[in-house]
């Protein structure tokens, strides 16, 4: 975030405070209402921290990239702030905004597509529920078939 002489630095999703990185990520109510509604849909929780702690704890706390739930908050992490950048450029470049549950649903829906086509990694039912993934079927085995 660079701004020129006189350019307005009021956050393009609030519009009542000076823009930072963190009023904007996580401060603003705007963007506190999209972590709110994805944290909700995803069962977890982020702590109240500042841009670089918080940067810095979900560096630690995903290092273990065996762990699925540690991969998924990772994406949670990585997508959430994406968007909430993408609405930000929207509101500047485009004049065109979008309620924050909208935002929260899109993270929602492109995390769990990432998710169901990911190879490799197993999930567990309550992981499955979480993000409405069916159970891979079963292939039918018919009784008298050659193996």
């Amino acid at each position: 975030m660079h701004y020129s002489n006189g350019e307005d630095t009021t956050c393009r999703l609030c519009t009542r405070v000076h823009e930072s990185h963190d009023h904007l990520f996580f401060m603003c109510r705007y963007s506190l209402q999209v972590w709110k509604y994805i944290q909700a849909k995803a069962q977890t929780r982020w702590p109240n921290l500042t841009w670089n702690s918080l940067v810095e704890w979900t560096s630690r706390r995903c290092q273990d990239t065996k762990s699925t739930n540690n991969k998924i908050r990772a994406l949670i992490f990585a997508a959430t702030v994406y968007y909430i950048w993408q609405e930000r450029n929207k509101r500047i470049f485009q004049q065109l905004s979008q309620p924050a549950s909208t935002v929260g649903e899109a993270i929602y829906q492109v995390l769990r597509d990432q998710i169901m086509c990911s190879n490799g990694i197993s999930l567990a039912d309550g992981t499955r529920e979480i993000w409405n993934i069916p159970r891979p079927a079963r292939p039918i085995r018919v009784i008298g078939q050659d193996r």
